[in-house]
């Protein structure tokens, strides 16, 4: 009987001896097999295109910045951006709200794809760029006298435009509290600041705010969001660059401070004198030097229907010195991404 039992107990101890290396063999295995599985690769960010209507070849770039002055984040999250177009019916519905209820004019721009324009003496025009989302309107007739009474309160004529830019139904009433209003005046050479008393129309920028960072793109002195006001609280002109985000993609690291001024010499210059200097027309040489005075970061939005992903920028600030004498306000974008996390 005593043999029977050793023989049961030598069976069971086999089996549970067999049983635990088939588990260690089946473990190992896995083991081995997630070691080999490839890890999560995030997606290549390429470095913006950063346009610049300045063209005359590099520029002399020094930099008052001090690290104080700026906190750069170890990371920032990267945005996947939707490839959604407008339709013709979208924008002919949008083209209604403007007013507009003929037909409209279809190009096919070489770079950004439909284009579709209306044009009417009593309404005005509106041009959509279909692909880019983006909706630019201006009024008949859109220079008001500028003595026809005063402006409304900057909060009335705040709260005009964003009702305004709602009823398009492009826009939600979260657009953005961040706005800024200026007075301008419309010369040959453009529109032009000018004290409230004496300027014609009030214009209102909306920023979109990402992570607590403005978007921008490559107009800054329109911006992304922008309505004109009259003096009758009118709306005369409206310019929407909306960005279209699907989701976060992911943190990728910045430039350190360190970087950022190594790197100065690839920043491009997007603005001079507020936008009342034209990039384009200056000869070269002409600018002997720009001082960066102030930094900070915002999320770069690019005039390009392929732009995949939302990354942040440093718009650098500070003054241009020409060769003449002459000192000007500039401003400037420079990619803020390591280049480890292009």
């Amino acid at each position: 009987m005593s043999t029977l039992i050793q023989m049961s107990k030598k069976r069971t101890l086999t089996i549970v001896v067999i049983a635990a290396l088939g588990i260690t063999i089946v473990m190992l295995i896995l083991n081995k097999a997630f070691q080999k599985r490839p890890s999560f690769q995030k997606p290549p960010v390429h470095k913006p295109i950063i346009e610049s209507n300045y063209s005359k070849g590099s520029l002399n770039i020094e930099a008052l910045l001090k690290k104080s002055d700026i906190n750069i984040p170890a990371s920032l999250p990267v945005y996947s951006l939707g490839q959604s177009n407008l339709s013709l019916e979208e924008s002919v519905k949008i083209a209604f709200f403007f007013g507009f209820s003929d037909d409209p004019q279809s190009l096919n721009d070489v770079r950004f794809g439909p284009v579709y324009i209306w044009s009417d003496t009593k309404i005005g025009n509106l041009r959509i760029v279909a692909n880019l989302r983006i909706i630019d309107y201006k009024r008949a007739q859109s220079q008001p006298e500028t003595r026809k009474g005063p402006f409304k309160s900057e909060q009335e004529i705040v709260s005009k435009a964003k009702r305004f830019l709602v009823g398009t139904g492009l826009i939600t009433e979260e657009i953005s509290s961040s706005s800024q209003v200026r007075y301008l005046n419309m010369v040959e050479e453009g529109l032009i600041e000018a004290e409230k008393e004496n300027a014609g129309v009030a214009e209102i920028r909306f920023k979109e705010i990402l992570s607590q960072y403005p978007v921008v793109n490559a107009t800054p002195d329109v911006g992304t969001i922008n309505v004109t006001l009259n003096r009758e609280n009118s709306v005369v002109s409206a310019y929407i660059d909306q960005t279209n985000i699907l989701e976060i993609e992911g943190e990728r690291q910045l430039k350190t401070f360190s970087t950022l001024l190594i790197s100065l010499k690839d920043a491009k210059v997007l603005s001079l004198d507020n936008g009342n200097i034209d990039l384009s027309s200056l000869g070269e040489n002409e600018i002997n030097k720009i001082v960066v005075e102030g930094a900070s970061i915002g999320y770069y939005q690019e005039f390009s229907q392929n732009q995949l992903f939302l990354q942040p920028i440093f718009i650098l600030t500070g003054h241009a010195q020409f060769r003449n004498g002459k000192n000007v306000s500039a401003l400037l974008y420079l990619p803020a991404l390591a280049d480890s996390a292009q």
